[in-house]
């Protein structure tokens, strides 16, 4: 039996509702609902404890249902259990809901399904998932203090050009006191802002939702895509992302027994990036024309070489689930240091950049007032 992960996502618990008699049949929601993978990696977690248990899937499906502390998540599993009782598989009733229960994640349910050990596989599904999680909290941490520097010197400096400079040069003015440059163009540029704020903002506000238009199209995507792979120090931090998405993957759908093709379709994508996306479809074709994975692997140009070493070993010793999972673990490690050393080492950074920007603006304050008060003397 496997026991329940103390760590993971907390769960709120909820009075039993799904399957009780009585109980009127909830409204299925629609197949293309979204729920917080928070929520997926906690159900996962207690799914498997409960399937590990040898609680029949229905009742697991039920008890999942009335914990989960997700409102989204509860009418997902409810009309799931319905589709269950109906005589429908697991899988296939988990399927209806694709932003919930991805392809890789049905798959590895229905493989389990398939040979007998779905025990094994929502063991396998709640690691997965529990760490795509953490991942995605790892990236969000790293990139939160830097955002919130940002905000603040933006805010700082807006505010001290909007609202306190505009009132300090009337003063300066009437004391007819001679600005230095520094401060004519911060009176100018305080002065452009609050005049043009109203057309400012919707230009603003416009590229943005642009770029967001142009991004979501392949060519703007996959350009995008190219230019973060190539970027010095976010390159090799996104290439490794990419890396340890695929290697897990590839890891999980092999020991569950998916065929390598599908394995590599779905591998596919998961990796986040248009360009790896592109090169494990080659990939793919390669080994439908024959080739071995390990050979297939080496000739992609984005794929490090030691990954295509791992797949060679593994295809010759038989254990390639173990040498996927072996790279997969190596790349979230590398990932997470890296993360932590970019942490450490922007945050001084951030500091000083925002030091520099507000002590600009305090400068082009000052420096008149030092002028008057030695004008005084």
């Amino acid at each position: 039996m496997t026991p329940a992960r103390p760590d993971s996502p907390a769960q709120g618990a909820r009075p039993a509702q799904a399957g009780g008699s009585g109980t009127p049949a909830p409204r299925a929601p629609l197949p293309g609902v979204r729920v917080d993978l928070r929520d997926v990696a906690a159900m996962s977690w207690q799914l498997s404890t409960l399937v590990n248990a040898g609680v029949p899937v229905l009742r697991c499906i039920e008890v999942c249902a009335s914990q989960t502390r997700s409102v989204r998540m509860a009418s997902v599993l409810r009309a799931v259990c319905l589709e269950v009782e109906g005589g429908a598989s697991l899988s296939s009733a988990m399927s209806r809901y694709p932003r919930v229960f991805d392809r890789l994640y049905t798959s590895l349910i229905q493989a389990g399904e398939t040979g007998g050990a779905l025990d094994v596989m929502c063991s396998k599904l709640a690691l997965f998932v529990e760490r795509r999680y953490e991942l995605r909290g790892q990236l969000r941490g790293a990139l939160a203090y830097p955002a919130f520097l940002v905000l603040s010197a933006l805010g700082a400096t807006a505010f001290l050009l909007v609202y306190t400079l505009p009132k300090l040069m009337d003063v300066f003015t009437d004391l007819g006191a001679e600005l230095p440059a520094i401060t004519r163009g911060l009176m100018f540029s305080g002065a452009f802002l609050q005049g043009n704020w109203i057309w400012i903002l919707p230009v603003v506000l416009g590229t943005a939702a642009a770029g967001v238009v142009w991004h979501r199209t392949p060519g703007g995507h996959r350009l995008i895509d190219r230019l973060w792979l190539s970027l010095p120090g976010i390159g090799p931090v996104a290439q490794q992302i990419s890396m340890a998405r695929f290697a897990h993957t590839m890891s999980v759908l092999q020991a569950g027994g998916v065929p390598l093709l599908t394995t590599l379709e779905m591998a596919r994508d998961v990796v986040g990036n248009d360009l790896l996306s592109s090169e494990i479809e080659a990939v793919r074709r390669s080994v439908e024309g024959g080739q071995s994975l390990g050979e297939s692997v080496r000739a992609a140009r984005f794929i490090p070489p030691l990954v295509s070493q791992m797949i060679t070993v593994g295809e010759e010793t038989g254990k390639l689930d173990e040498m996927l999972m072996k790279v997969s673990v190596f790349y979230d490690r590398q990932v997470e240091l890296i993360l932590k050393t970019a942490t450490r080492l922007i945050e001084p950074l951030m500091i000083a950049v925002m030091a520099l920007v507000v002590g600009f603006v305090a400068m082009a304050i000052f420096v008149p007032l030092a002028d008057l008060t030695t004008q005084v003397r």
